[in-house]
């Protein structure tokens, strides 16, 4: 099996048939081996028997009963049989350049991995503008991503940051060169993203080569609920969370300095958004809720 397609999914069994739909098309015009691997986390809905009313009998839907998104892309992972696994979310729509860039691009043995632009797509009758305001000021992991250029790179580099999670391929032995993804993060119980980030700088660690392929474009089907400031900020505080965990456990000094450099950052950016009458203050907003999580995830470390 050269690649394994690998969607990890909770309660959205529609928005999981349109991605099964989209992808089976394109892999109509696939020229190496590849398979699906659907992982139900935990689902109330009937989101296995949704995936395996896709897929037929080829179908391998398997289920992960611990909450969070690391530990069912984990799962995926020891699922999938392919060399190389390829990661979307259960809202993505692929199209045949998807799969031909991604089988392009790992002809070269020296490729670990790679990811491409991600394209939102708001829903009908939705207000995005804050929410484009946001993601335009750099800040928004959970839409849209499109680099300006149109060729292959390596990350970081030039790029901002690494491949986005709902769109990115990762050699099966760069997984098992540097471990699994990291289940003190991961979107779910606790709500705290970024385990594709902390993966992808473990690889850069250990000398992995990393690219951004425009031609691996997807569109990003944004949820409804999503378009509001209350899931931007949950997403933001997150983040903030996030990034404390990806340092490390500091030493009590250390997070007592930690701890007063973002009591700063969040009165300053409280100010201006205090200040500012628009609703959608995007960077200072942004810089208050990351702000808010990484405070918190300090206080927690007792």
């Amino acid at each position: 099996m050269r690649f394994s397609v690998i969607i990890c999914s909770r309660d959205r069994a529609a928005d999981l048939v349109r991605t099964l739909r989209s992808l089976q098309e394109a892999l109509a015009s696939a020229t190496e081996e590849w398979e699906v691997v659907v992982v139900d986390n935990a689902s109330s809905d009937d989101t296995a028997g949704a995936a395996r009313g896709a897929l037929g009998e080829d179908a391998t839907v398997v289920l992960e009963e611990r909450l969070g998104l690391s530990f069912a892309r984990n799962r995926g992972v020891a699922e999938a049989r392919g060399e190389v696994l390829v990661f979307i979310d259960d809202d993505i729509t692929v199209d045949e350049r998807w799969v031909r860039t991604y089988e392009e691009t790992f002809e070269d043995g020296s490729v670990s991995a790679a990811g491409g632009p991600v394209e939102t797509i708001f829903p009908e009758g939705s207000d995005p503008d804050y929410v484009r305001a946001v993601m335009a000021d750099g800040g928004s992991g959970t839409g849209h991503y499109m680099p300006e250029g149109g060729r292959a790179e390596v990350f970081p580099g030039r790029r901002p940051g690494y491949p986005r999670g709902g769109n990115m391929a990762i050699r099966a032995a760069a997984i098992e060169d540097v471990g699994d993804f990291d289940v003190a993060l991961g979107w779910g119980k606790h709500q705290i993203p970024a385990e594709e980030t902390e993966l992808f700088a473990r690889m850069c660690s250990a000398g992995h080569r990393i690219w951004y392929v425009p031609g691996a474009h997807v569109l990003h089907r944004f949820q409804i609920e999503k378009v509001n400031w209350a899931y931007l900020k949950r997403w933001h505080r997150g983040y903030g969370r996030a990034s404390v965990i990806m340092k490390g456990r500091p030493s009590a000094g250390r997070r007592l300095l930690r701890l007063a450099d973002q009591l700063v950052t969040w009165l300053r950016y409280s100010l201006v958004v205090a200040l500012d009458r628009r609703r959608a203050s995007a960077k200072p907003s942004r810089k208050k809720w990351q702000a808010e999580g990484r405070i918190a995830q300090l206080l927690s470390l007792g």
